[in-house]
């Protein structure tokens, strides 16, 4: 879907491996981060984490 229509961007928000195809090119971004504390930061507000968060 990404590849077919010029307006899609992929985000992948994955704790451990957020791999996306070389194919997409920079129509995709991956994020290897807490997912929580990432939407926070794109939100810029405060986001309770039901679960501890590990230190990396």
């Amino acid at each position: 879907m990404t590849r077919e229509h010029d307006n899609i961007t992929l985000i992948r928000l994955n704790l451990d491996q957020a791999v996306i195809p070389e194919s997409l090119g920079n129509k995709a971004i991956g994020i290897n981060a807490d997912m929580a504390e990432s939407i926070s930061d794109i939100l810029n507000v405060s986001v309770s984490h039901p679960y501890p968060v590990q230190e990396q």
